[in-house]
């Protein structure tokens, strides 16, 4: 749970991080695949996590440039792929850590050309989310090369010590890596760079705002706990647990580090009374540390982000019908203030589900919020009031809108409390008005019976119900019941009775809808 959370977290927040899944691992070396007297032996050995390696494979699959990968130890590197590019001898690397080892160091424009500063912030604030402090000693991160960009970005790994005050070098130290005490001068009131350390503040109020907070990284915790759990009285939880519980093997010295490992140890330890020493009581303790690591520690999410000079945060309104139609979401912000004037605004949308909401799906990887579906990007400081684009809602789907300001000083207010919504259907007198076109009127062709008139749905997502319309003077035609155009299809109202003659006359497009006569 630990690693799958932590991995997750870093995905969500864009960072190009390993897969993780859940598998059970046998090891078949007899003939009974059980021991009938004995629950530690027998094929079954128990649940494990499978984690996506860093390789040139995992730059692949996650849209990374083909360029040279280190996983880093002891402040060095070796390298798990090195691109068609090269250096072959790790020169490249070997390069970046003299120039940010060196007494000088990096200028703020060498650091924002050299390291990918957006993904190192994001990258930093899970570190101080879930307290990835194992990284303190040059390890348990891998660094990517760009060879198009020369950029460098920074990877995680090994996330197992987390979520706990249970690891080295807390204070100034927590969290350290060769980046935090040279580019963001490690949280300090008077940093080195006060831009990077005021963008990074951003990046953390963002994070908190649409992520690390009680609902989305509950919901997180949840659903990955339901992967491993299901919904049985017993799973495989229950099975890895008798068999690794009390196996004899686990109080052999010989064997295991008494220190690390022993008997009765799987979930034994809660510094709460009130929870369970449970699978179910181990997913809330992990709750009950969002909300400490968030609001109740000397490097928690609202003292890293606080700034009293940002803009306050905005109010925002929802402005369209009553039942949240998808072409008609107009929304409204309340007016500004802040100590320096209003430079930009943003607007937003990110899509959310619940297990009791009826666009759930327990098959769909569940949307989060700060996976937005819609941004409007910076614009203006007269930009009040917006609609959402037609196409990018679904009908059924549960959604959150919020909007941000950013003054002239590049600080952003917090995002505005959300409003949230299903988003509902067009009326369907509202769409044919909208997204049903006439294209082509074929009045006059030869041979003579091959007239049709050609319609088409302009809806990005959305078909069209035509059953019941009927044309006026001129053309008798009512569309039957069932009649439909899929978004973006087109369709022929015709005359002739031969209709393979008259798709093969007008070289119509066999995936036409034909109507009539």
């Amino acid at each position: 749970m630990l690693e799958s959370v932590g991995f997750r977290l870093f995905q969500l927040i864009g960072l190009p991080v390993s897969h993780t899944a859940f598998v059970q691992f046998r090891v078949i070396d007899d003939a009974l695949e059980t021991d009938p007297a004995d629950q530690f032996g027998g094929d079954f050995w128990g649940l494990y996590l499978a984690v996506e390696q860093l390789d040139r494979r995992f730059l692949q699959e996650h849209g990374l440039a083909d360029g040279n990968l280190y996983k880093m130890e002891g402040g060095t590197g070796e390298p798990n792929n090195i691109g068609p590019l090269g250096p072959a001898d790790s020169s490249d690397l070997a390069g970046f850590l003299g120039e940010y080892s060196s007494g000088t160091g990096l200028t703020e424009t060498g650091w924002r050309s050299r390291l990918d500063l957006d993904r190192y912030y994001s990258y930093q604030a899970i570190v101080q989310a879930i307290h990835h402090y194992d990284i303190a000693d040059g390890k348990n991160y891998f660094y990517h090369r760009d060879p198009g960009t020369g950029r460098w970005t920074v990877l995680p790994w090994d996330l197992d010590l987390t979520w706990a005050d249970n690891m080295y070098r807390e204070g100034v130290k927590g969290g350290d890596e060769p980046f935090k005490s040279r580019v963001l001068s490690n949280f300090g009131s008077n940093p080195v760079f006060p831009a990077l350390n005021r963008d990074f503040r951003n990046c953390v109020r963002e994070i908190r705002d649409l992520l690390w907070y009680e609902d989305e990284a509950y919901r997180l915790i949840d659903e990955i706990a339901l992967r491993v759990r299901g919904t049985n009285l017993f799973s495989v939880i229950d099975a890895d647990r008798a068999r690794w519980g009390y196996n004899p093997i686990m109080s052999n010295g010989r064997l295991v580090d008494r220190s690390k490992a022993g008997q009765g140890l799987c979930y034994k330890f809660s510094p709460y009374p009130t929870v369970s020493k449970t699978f179910a009581g181990a997913a809330q303790l992990m709750k009950r540390y969002v909300t400490y690591r968030a609001s109740n520690r000397g490097f928690s999410f609202d003292t890293l982000s606080a700034d009293p000079a940002i803009p306050s945060r905005p109010v925002l309104f929802y402005t369209g019908p009553e039942d949240y139609p998808v072409q008609a979401i107009g929304l409204r912000r309340d007016g500004y203030s802040g100590s320096a004037p209003l430079r930009s605004v943003k607007w937003r949308v990110g899509e959310i589900t619940r297990t009791n909401h009826p666009a759930w799906q327990p098959d769909r990887p569940m949307p989060y919020e700060i996976e937005s579906v819609w941004e409007s990007g910076e614009l203006g400081p007269g930009s009040e009031t917006v609609t959402v684009p037609i196409g990018v809602l679904q009908v059924g789907r549960l959604y959150r809108a919020r909007v941000r300001v950013t003054d002239t000083e590049g600080r952003t207010s917090s995002w505005s409390a959300p409003v949230e919504f299903t988003a509902g259907a067009i009326p369907q007198a509202d769409a044919l008005r909208e997204f049903l076109r006439f294209t082509e009127v074929m009045y006059n062709p030869p041979p003579e019976g091959f007239e049709f008139l050609e319609l088409h749905n302009a809806h990005p997502t959305e078909e069209l119900a035509l059953g019941g319309l009927r044309f006026g003077d001129g053309i008798d035609y009512t569309f039957p019941h069932g009649s439909r155009l899929v978004p973006g299809a087109h369709g022929v109202v015709i005359r002739s009775t031969n209709t393979p003659a008259l798709l093969a006359h007008q070289r119509l497009d066999a995936s036409t809808f034909i109507f009539g006569p």
